[in-house]
């Protein structure tokens, strides 16, 4: 990236998509860092944040809840970030071949600034007419940093619901 030149929405999208598909492919989790730094410095980007200045963990009666910093750090454990999009990635696909034809509906509790696990598979691997997510954080500050990310890279369509609650006390659509 040349020095004050700020990529756009498709380009950054492009970033995160071939990021992601190295991530998947990836044997070990050497193989992934490189490509997950890529995608963290593409989220800050297209969030506009450097921080989101949130460093407070929220305490409820249900939970505690990490802080928004904290919840983005999370895409530095590599192994971990890796694991879970691969697995997250298996999981939809199982549903595919079981709900053949029909749209498939991600509830993503906790979805943090950036949308980690999510938003890496609606760059590339999936279409907004085969996975919708239902994306719900507790901080408002991570709602308006995803929202912000989802809007800049063009990928609304894959969201139908995008909500600031309680992940451990939200109702989905009527569902208990």
């Amino acid at each position: 990236m040349l020095f004050g030149h700020k990529r756009s929405g498709p380009e950054l999208k492009e970033e995160i998509a071939e990021a992601t598909a190295t991530i998947l492919r990836s044997k070990n989790v050497h193989e992934a860092k490189e490509p997950l730094f890529r995608i963290r410095k593409a989220f800050k980007e297209a969030s506009g944040r450097c921080s989101l200045s949130v460093y407070e963990t929220s305490y409820n009666p249900e939970g505690n809840a990490i802080s928004p910093d904290m919840a983005a750090d999370c895409i530095n454990d590599c192994e971990r970030t890796r694991q879970f999009l691969r697995g997250l990635r298996e999981a939809i696909r199982t549903a595919q071949e079981r709900f053949h034809g029909e749209v498939i509906q991600v509830l993503y509790a906790g979805c943090g600034p950036y949308g980690t696990l999510a938003i890496p598979l609606m760059c590339g691997e999936f279409k907004p007419d085969e996975v919708q997510f239902t994306l719900v954080d507790i901080h408002s500050a991570s709602i308006e940093s995803v929202k912000a990310i989802i809007e800049k890279l063009g990928i609304r369509n894959h969201v139908p619901k995008l909500t600031h609650d309680n992940a451990i006390t939200y109702k989905h659509d009527g569902i208990s």
